[in-house]
């Protein structure tokens, strides 16, 4: 401890960072020693529960004990071994140590680490570089998620102390950094520490031109935006019910949110692409296109969807040449192709939503002309 804390001082960057890398390595051998005995001190419990002879009993208890002071000494070194390097190269002038620091607090807070520990977070969140701000956002997100229940005091406070600044990173100007923090508010809606008016600042991000702000925004607005999660591509198609059902949902969330900008509304559809399985069921989009069950402004926003869709799907058959695109296409082909007359028909009334719907005959029939027979 003593050498790896005095070079860890050096004034020379390269000693410096192999001494914190060497230092933080220590606290991750302590760790694992601790989860060894604590596996051992789990075991002894259950079989102390389970025996029955005196003699076996006093003998567990006894090794019990000498184990739970071992890990509690282990525990106490660990913990100050930590916050000794932490508080002295977490602030250092070097963005590369800066960073190995936060990434091993990662490490730690996937075991919810001490309090102590998670204060090196608050400024990291703030560092001048952008990967050191990130890597403190994903160390965060190990702390507030509670899929096993409710947040302790503990965390439940650090949340809402760090609200603010989670939120002001959702707009970073770096969108890795802008993606972290918005999988970070993720976890702090689910734990119920977001206001009512974060809500609103998070899903503007959806319309943004980059894709891994945009994509992580589309996430959000997904779990607790809409009323139903239709990133549910994973789980299979959606039946056709359901599939309509979703549809219906993502008009009503163009016409609030973007009208009456809905160009873009390819910027949602590429970050549904391949995640909401509402997009590939054409019989229930078909139905909505020619149908009259929508009003005006959904009517609208169907023909900018549809067009979107498949123009993304376009866009991936014709250079990546992927199935998912193909299957897709095929699918909007059969289901419209027979209806185009009726199709340009129903929106020839409104001048940009017949554009949108000129543009879809246009990408399906280029489709149906490029695709070998049968």
């Amino acid at each position: 401890r003593a050498w790896t804390l005095a070079l860890a001082e050096c004034r020379f960057r390269s000693i410096r960072h192999c001494a914190t890398a060497a230092g933080l390595g220590l606290v991750d051998g302590l760790q694992q020693q601790c989860n060894e005995i604590q596996g051992f001190c789990d075991t002894a419990e259950r079989r102390l529960a389970e025996t029955e002879v005196d003699s076996t009993r006093a003998q567990i208890s006894k090794e019990l004990k000498r184990q739970r002071q071992l890990l509690k000494n282990l525990l106490d070194a660990r913990d100050s071994f930590a916050a000794t390097l932490l508080s002295r190269r977490c602030k250092d002038v070097d963005a590369d140590i800066r960073y190995s620091c936060i990434e091993a607090l990662n490490r730690w807070a996937q075991l919810r680490g001490e309090a102590s520990w998670k204060q090196y977070l608050h400024f990291a969140i703030n560092d001048d570089e952008a990967k050191v701000r990130a890597a403190a956002l994903l160390a965060l997100q190990p702390l507030f998620r509670s899929d096993d229940g409710p947040l302790s005091a503990e965390v439940k406070s650090l949340a809402e102390d760090l609200r603010p600044r989670i939120l002001e990173r959702c707009h970073d100007i770096d969108a890795s950094v802008s993606a972290a923090a918005l999988r970070c508010a993720c976890d702090l809606a689910k734990a119920e520490v977001l206001k009512e008016e974060d809500y609103d600042r998070i899903t503007d991000l959806v319309w943004d031109p980059e894709a891994p702000r945009r994509d992580a925004a589309c996430l959000f607005v997904s779990r607790f935006i809409l009323q139903e999660d239709i990133f549910d591509r994973t789980n299979g198609t959606a039946d056709g019910s359901a599939a309509k059902r979703h549809l219906q949902m993502l008009l009503d969330f163009l016409v609030e949110f973007v009208k009456p900008h809905f160009e873009l509304t390819e910027r949602l559809v590429a970050s549904l692409w391949r995640k909401a399985s509402c997009l590939e069921d054409w019989d229930a989009m078909t139905s909505l296109l020619l149908g009259d069950e929508l009003a005006a402004d959904q009517h609208l926003a169907v023909a900018f969807l549809a067009e979107a869709t498949v123009r993304v799907a376009f866009d991936d058959w014709l250079t990546k040449n992927t199935m998912e695109a193909e299957a897709l296409l095929q699918r909007a082909a059969r289901a419209l192709c027979p209806r185009l007359p009726a199709l340009l028909s129903t929106f020839q009334s409104e001048k940009a939503a017949m554009l949108r719907t000129a543009s879809l005959c246009n990408y399906l029939l280029r489709f149906c002309a490029q695709i070998p027979p049968g």
